[in-house]
């Protein structure tokens, strides 16, 4: 109870919660064959989606996570109309020869008026393949970084304190290293971008 962790275990399968009344309302479900997520329609239609066979599964209903933290008082919470679009994601753990592959199903708001999904055009993987792969620790890869950017300061846009702060970091940035970040940083954030980490022999990677 000091930890607010709560686990029960019925046949195969173990079950854990933060609040010890979903344990044994999980119980009384499983055992009574009630209804649980499988009657969540946005978890099936994402579950249908996901490929099989797999290794495991993971589903986040986003929207009721971002509800409860702003309930428990959390002030930085994501808002805009991303999130409010945003229902859920599940994922699912491949096995292949070469590792294991995660593939992510996005639930999502189809009939929005402010957010479209679709207005963020998947772009094929290119800079891996000019990165060095000498004793690779990790490697990620991504693009659209000034979209991502864009959506984050329209959730901003009514924060007056954020965006205080954002005017006082590019003040920063250019009297640091006499760059202005629209014109010199963000106009370019379109394109590719790559984090590596490879064992250097030194104390960090």
């Amino acid at each position: 109870e000091d930890d607010d962790m709560y686990l029960a275990l019925y046949k195969d399968t173990l079950f854990i919660t933060n609040v010890a009344e979903n344990r044994e309302s999980a119980l009384k479900r499983v055992v009574k064959n009630e209804a649980s997520i499988l009657s969540n329609e946005l978890f099936m239609k994402s579950y249908d989606d996901l490929p099989k066979p797999n290794m495991g599964i993971a589903y986040i209903n986003v929207n009721e996570l971002f509800t409860q933290l702003e309930a428990s008082g959390e002030e930085d919470i994501p808002s805009g109309e991303f999130v409010d679009a945003l229902y859920g994601e599940a994922f699912a753990f491949v096995a292949k020869e070469d590792g294991i592959e995660m593939v992510v199903q996005v639930a999502f708001d189809e009939n929005s008026e402010t957010f479209d999904i679709f207005d963020y055009a998947y772009q094929e993987p290119y800079m891996y393949k000019n990165i060095p792969g000498d004793k690779l620790i990790m490697f990620a890869e991504s693009y659209g970084m000034k979209d991502a950017f864009d959506v984050q300061m329209q959730a901003l846009a009514g924060d007056e304190e954020s965006m205080e702060e954002f005017e006082e970091f590019k003040t920063i940035i250019k009297a640091t290293v006499g760059l202005d970040f629209d014109e010199d940083i963000l106009s370019w954030m379109d394109k590719g971008f790559a984090l590596v980490v490879q064992h250097n022999e030194s104390i960090i990677p």
